[in-house]
């Protein structure tokens, strides 16, 4: 019980200082991901408990029973949102355009970035992305590039935790962060529009900035975006 008791503050305080920025996004999480060890170890130990109990011929004790289910209870909630991830790839970067990614400008002078390398990673993450996302690719759409800027940087505004840093339609670039709720996760966004005739070409490219792997928050934020431009 004591191991699930203690994942459990492991896992809170982890929210609550990454939350209210107490600590860095990534520091918070770490004290979660050691809260889902701590539950897994209570785990462990009830069960271990229970098949010495029952190697010895005697009733198992009642204290074990209810350790494991305390800690199975906390690991399971623990572990929801890497359920909810669908088994998303460990990238964080992810484009419409793998060949020729848009580019961040704006982004890389916010202080977090600064001394940051913003390019893409390459062929290895293209290959994952594909794979994991075959839907994503740039989106030709019938509205002028002006129109499109406009319906993608209004959309952009309604994402929760969302603001645009750059918006240029002269160059036909948006640039916008979204931070996240729980652990105040930043991920830098950048649209490119680019005239088609008389419509557009529309691609978008979203990078977290902590972290190997994003749970697929990158890709569903693209999805999102890019439906817009079907309404």
């Amino acid at each position: 019980m004591k191991l699930a008791l203690t994942a459990a503050i492991l896992a809170i305080a982890g929210i609550c200082v990454s939350h209210f920025a107490l600590v860095q996004p990534m520091q918070g999480f770490v004290l979660y991901v050691l809260g889902m060890l701590a539950a897994l170890i209570g785990v462990i130990a009830a069960v271990v408990a229970l098949l010495r109990s029952r190697s010895a011929a005697s009733s198992p004790p009642p204290q074990a029973g209810r350790a494991l289910l305390a800690s199975a209870a906390v690991l399971l909630v623990l572990l929801l949102p890497m359920f909810a991830a669908g088994g998303a790839p460990r990238i964080n970067d992810i484009s419409t355009d793998t060949q020729d990614p848009p580019a961040y400008a704006a982004a890389g002078d916010l202080g977090p970035n600064q001394g940051r390398d913003m390019a893409y990673p390459g062929a290895s993450f293209a290959d994952q992305q594909k794979a994991a996302y075959p839907e994503l690719a740039s989106k030709r759409v019938a509205l002028d590039p002006v129109a499109a800027m406009k319906r993608l940087r209004a959309a952009i505004l309604e994402l929760p935790g969302a603001k645009v840093i750059a918006y240029d339609t002269a160059t036909g670039r948006i640039e916008a962060t979204q931070t996240s709720w729980l652990f105040r996760f930043v991920d830098d966004v950048v649209v490119r529009v680019r005239a088609d005739g008389k419509g557009s070409i529309v691609d978008l490219r979203s990078k977290s900035r902590d972290g190997q792997g994003d749970f697929g928050a990158n890709a569903a934020r693209i999805k999102v975006l890019l439906a817009v431009l079907d309404s």
